[in-house]
């Protein structure tokens, strides 16, 4: 069972303003979040295009670039490491993040989802990723 609950969820935003502003505030949240309390957890999916690892992120920090705070996550179960980037033009942007933090690739998120809790991934058949997580958070 999840204990997660959701705190961005890019598609349910109507313009890419509204969704950047949520995106913000709640990185900003994270951000203060994290300096108070370290056993804070909170969880991210994406996917993006060409990028789809079914699998949980979970937010390790936050890292300033051009004058807002982006987030940093890590794979639970297939490793690697990715920045959150906001964009008030559209979309956000996924960066992953080779050993020496420099950009492997970079993409706009399809989908992106950010809970604060623990959010257990469970593989299962049907659906989406994204469709499935949404059906196990509202249940």
């Amino acid at each position: 069972m999840s204990q997660a609950a959701i705190q961005h969820d890019q598609s349910q935003y109507s313009t890419p303003v509204q969704a950047y502003q949520n995106l913000t505030d709640v990185i900003s949240d994270i951000a203060t979040d994290i300096e108070s309390d370290e056993a804070v957890m909170y969880s991210v999916v994406w996917e993006t295009e060409n990028h789809n690892h079914g699998s949980e992120y979970r937010v390790v920090d936050t890292k300033p670039l051009a004058f807002e705070d982006t987030l940093i996550i890590e794979g639970q179960s297939r490793g690697g490491r990715y920045q959150v980037v906001p964009r008030g033009s559209g979309p956000a942007v996924i960066r992953y993040l080779q050993k020496d933090d420099t950009v492997g690739w970079e993409e706009m998120a399809d989908e992106l989802i950010i809970m604060y809790g623990r959010f257990e991934w469970k593989p299962e058949k049907g659906g989406t990723l994204i469709d499935r997580i949404r059906d196990r958070l509202s249940n």
